[in-house]
Formats: structure tokens, C-alpha cells, sequence
């Protein structure tokens, strides 16, 4: 009888062991968000450089507005937009006294800009059109409306087309997104910056 109790705990003992775990080698662990968001942000950093634009990530100051537009396109030249306010302060108190506001549109010049050399700044025509807060604050409007704050990038692999990469700084809060199966709520935001530029382009060209 004692034999067979000792049998018996050896027999649960065994079962309760537990099992080894598998090794894991980490230089074939796959961690392609932490290489995407690598790659995403040197590529981004290099289009600031590249195109003289202000890294908005980096502003702090909560009475910027800012909504930057970057549309790259297959067969027309790529095209910046900005929507923003300067804030001008006294350098005594650092008190707001005066704001203006305007829309910049940057056209690619292809005729001038080499595409062969990576290590040039490209070079654009460039308009500023002033506009008036209460432009500033329809826009500002569209974007709550369309809940813009809540949409997330959706672009998908495809060879022609275009790319609207569109960021908006205001309130002291940053929001990119972008998508070349042309969102409608980037592409309305997008149309009413090209209409306060007064930018001139077909119908055609908007794709």
C-alpha cells in the first residue's frame, strides 16, 4: 500500500512540473512597428531639411495654429500648403500684441530641382496669400467638424496616384495623417487650404 501512495506522488509531482519555455533568439524577434516608426521618422526629418518646413512636433507655443499640407503627386510636380498664424510678441514682456495670418503655397519647381542629387534643398515658387482669423477659424472648424483628430493614415501600396500627408498644430496639440487612396476628410481640409491660396490648379490635377 505504501508503494503505491509513493507512486502516486511521484506521479502528480511529475505532472505539476512546468514546462520549459521555448527559447527565444532576439535577432529573428519581429518588431516592425518600433523599424517602421524608425524608418518614418528619418524619412520625415529629411523632408523638413530638404523643403525648409518647420518641425511642428517641436512647437510648444499654444497660440500657433498651424495646418501644413504635404501633396505629392505622380504626373504634377509636389505642391506644400500652409495654413498658420504668427503670433508677435514684444520682447520686453513676451505679451501678445499682434497676429496675422496667411496661406503659403509652395510649388516643386521640375524644370531647376535635380531629382539625381539627395543632398540639395529643393526649390519651390512660393506665394504667401494673407488671410483674415475669421478664414483661419472656418478652417479650424472644418477640421473639428470632420473629426480629423480622429482619423488614422491609410495608405496602401500603389505605383501612380498621389500622397496627402496633412499635420495640424493647434491648442497645443499635434495630429498627422495621411493617405494616397485620397480620405475625404483630408481632401476637404486639403481643397479649402488650396481655395485660402489662392492656388490655381485644374480639376484634373486634383487626384
Amino acid at each position: 500500500m505504501r508503494k503505491v501512495i509513493l507512486l502516486y506522488f511521484i506521479l502528480m509531482t511529475l505532472s505539476c512540473k512546468p514546462k520549459s519555455r521555448e527559447a527565444v533568439n532576439p535577432s529573428t524577434a519581429k518588431i516592425p512597428e518600433k523599424k517602421e516608426v524608425l524608418e518614418d521618422s528619418a524619412r520625415f526629418e529629411e523632408w523638413l531639411r530638404k523643403n525648409h518646413e518647420e518641425d511642428l512636433k517641436k512647437l510648444t507655443d499654444t497660440n500657433r495654429v498651424v495646418f501644413r499640407l504635404n501633396w505629392s503627386r505622380s504626373f504634377d510636380p509636389e505642391i506644400i500648403l500652409r495654413v498658420q498664424n504668427f503670433p508677435i510678441y514684444t520682447k520686453i514682456t513676451d505679451s501678445l500684441y499682434h497676429v496675422e495670418q496667411y496661406a503659403i503655397s509652395k510649388v516643386y519647381l521640375d524644370e531647376i530641382n535635380d531629382y539625381s542629387s539627395s543632398a540639395l534643398p529643393y526649390l519651390y515658387e512660393q506665394r504667401n496669400t494673407k488671410i483674415s482669423l475669421k478664414d483661419l477659424e472656418r478652417l479650424k472648424s472644418l477640421a473639428n467638424q470632420l473629426k480629423i483628430w480622429e482619423e488614422n493614415s491609410d495608405r496602401k501600396e500603389v505605383i501612380d496616384g498621389s500622397n496627402w500627408e496633412l499635420e495640424i498644430y493647434m491648442n497645443g496639440k499635434y495630429h498627422r495623417v495621411s493617405s494616397n487612396t485620397v480620405n475625404p476628410a483630408i481632401k476637404s481640409i486639403g481643397q479649402e487650404m488650396m481655395r485660402l491660396a489662392k492656388l490655381k490648379i485644374s480639376q484634373e490635377e486634383i487626384y
